[in-house]
């Protein structure tokens, strides 16, 4: 994948915010030493990866309730292995993929609709 079809957040200090319509990248990297993200991908039709980054600093991610979510990364307490959350969707769905890496800080998915 080329960095056009990716959308960067790069920060010293402080979180990202990030939402998402149907033309929006399929892939969305936030690095920051400190801070969150906080990612709306309630408008996707598609898939996307979520890629976060970060010493300390969570993603709370907000999408539609027929999209699956699968969360993967490590942190000290947080996200350890593979989660996956299906949605109301069948299998033709879109599927949200979070990757998160930091020591503080996971994951919360809220959904809409």
């Amino acid at each position: 994948m080329t960095s056009t079809n990716t959308k960067f957040h790069i920060a010293v200090l402080g979180g990202a915010e990030y939402k998402a319509d149907q033309q929006a990248s399929p892939r969305f990297v936030s690095i920051s030493p400190i801070g969150g993200a906080e990612v709306d991908l309630s408008g996707i039709d598609h898939d996307v990866t979520v890629v976060k980054v970060s010493l300390v600093g969570g993603v709370r991610l907000t999408v539609p309730a027929d999209v699956t979510v699968e969360a993967t990364g490590f942190g000290v307490p947080g996200l350890f292995g593979r989660r996956r959350f299906r949605g109301t969707g069948g299998p033709d769905a879109p599927t949200v993929r979070v990757h998160r890496y930091g020591i503080f800080g996971g994951v919360n998915i809220v959904r809409n609709g």
